[in-house]
C-alpha cells in the first residue's frame, strides 16, 4: 500500500525546538570563586589607597590608581583564560606584559581622559565632548579589552596580530557583543541607582564619570567592601543587598566572558577554514598552470 506522504509528515515535523540554558555554574564554579577573591583583594586595595592617599598630589594618586586597576586586569585575564579553558602557554611573561600594558594605558586614559571630562563646568563643547567620548568608551572599551584577552589567550603573538584578530572578532558578530556587555551592564545600573551605588545617576546621565566609576569602582564586592569600611554594616539588610548583587555579578560576568569567547572562537575558525580555501585555490591555480 502506498502512503501519502502529505498524511503522514515526519515525526521532527511536529517536534518544538528545544531550549536551551546559557548559562553555567558547575564548570564556571571555579573562576567565580577566583573573580570573588580578585574582587574583594581590588576592593581592600584600592578603596584602603584612596585612604591613604589624601596627602599626595593628584597626579601621584591618579598613577598609583591606575596602576593598581592595571594589576586587577591582568588577574581578570587569568580568569578568562579559566573560563575559555587553561592552555599551555596562556600565562607566559610576554602575554602577561601584553595584557598588562593595555590594562594600563585604558587606566590610564580613563583617570586622565575621561575623568577630567567629567568635571568640564560650563564649556559646553567640552561637555559634549565629554558625553559623546563617555557613551562610547561605555560601550566599547570593556568588551574590546575581553575580545583583546581572547586574541593573547589564542596565541597572537605580535601587537600586530592581536588588532586585527580584535578588528576580526568585532567584525565577525558586533551586534551579539554589544549585547551581551548592555544585558550586564543594564543589569549593574539598574541594581547601583536602586541602592545608590558607585554608577548611582542621581537623575542625571554623566557618561564620563559613569565610565570612570564603572572602571573604578564596580567590580563585584567593592560597594559591600565600601560599607563596611565606612562603618555602615548595622545597615543589614543594605549589605546584604550588595553581597547578593556582588553574587549575582560575578555568576553573569563569568558567563558573559564564556559567551563572548565562543563569538571569537567561531571567529577563529571562519578565517581558518577561509584560509585553507584560499590555500586551496592557490593550489588549484597552480596545478592548472603547470597543466597547461
Amino acid at each position: 500500500m502506498k502512503m501519502n506522504s502529505k498524511s503522514a509528515p515526519s515525526q521532527n515535523a511536529g517536534e518544538k525546538k528545544k531550549w536551551v540554558n546559557p548559562f553555567r555554574f558547575t564548570s564556571l564554579f571555579k573562576p567565580m570563586v577566583y573573580m570573588a577573591i580578585f574582587c574583594i583583594a581590588y576592593a581592600f586595595g584600592y578603596l584602603s589607597f584612596i585612604n591613604i592617599s589624601a596627602g599626595m598630589s593628584q597626579i601621584a594618586a591618579l598613577l598609583c590608581g591606575a596602576l593598581i586597576l592595571s594589576v586587577f586586569g591582568v588577574a581578570l585575564y587569568f580568569v578568562c583564560t579559566l573560563v575559555w579553558g587553561k592552555k599551555r602557554a596562556t600565562l607566559g611573561a610576554k602575554k602577561i606584559a601584553h595584557v598588562w600594558i593595555v590594562c594600563l594605558v585604558l587606566a590610564l586614559f580613563t583617570s586622565f581622559g575621561i575623568g577630567p571630562l567629567a568635571y568640564a563646568g560650563g564649556n559646553t563643547l567640552m561637555l559634549i565632548a565629554g558625553a559623546v567620548l563617555g557613551l562610547v568608551m561605555l560601550l566599547f572599551a570593556l568588551p574590546t579589552l575581553i575580545l583583546f584577552f581572547y586574541a593573547v589567550y589564542s596565541g597572537h603573538e605580535s601587537w600586530n596580530d592581536q588588532i586585527l584578530a580584535v578588528m576580526d572578532y568585532w567584525k565577525s558578530n558586533p551586534m551579539r557583543i554589544i549585547n551581551y556587555w548592555l544585558v550586564i551592564f543594564l543589569i549593574m545600573y539598574l541594581w547601583d541607582n536602586m541602592l545608590a551605588g558607585p554608577l548611582y545617576s542621581a537623575g542625571a546621565f554623566d557618561a564620563p564619570a559613569l565610565f570612570s566609576n564603572l572602571m573604578y569602582l564596580s567590580q563585584p564586592g567593592t560597594f559591600t567592601i565600601l560599607l563596611l569600611m565606612n562603618g555602615t554594616a548595622q545597615v543589614t539588610e543594605l549589605v546584604m543587598l550588595t553581597t547578593m548583587g556582588a553574587i549575582i555579578l560575578v555568576f553573569l560576568s563569568c558567563n558573559t566572558i564564556s559567551w563572548i569567547g565562543h563569538v571569537c572562537k567561531a571567529a577563529e575558525l571562519t578565517t581558518l577554514e577561509a584560509a585553507k580555501e584560499t590555500k586551496a585555490e592557490k593550489t588549484d591555480k597552480i596545478r592548472k598552470k603547470n597543466q597547461k
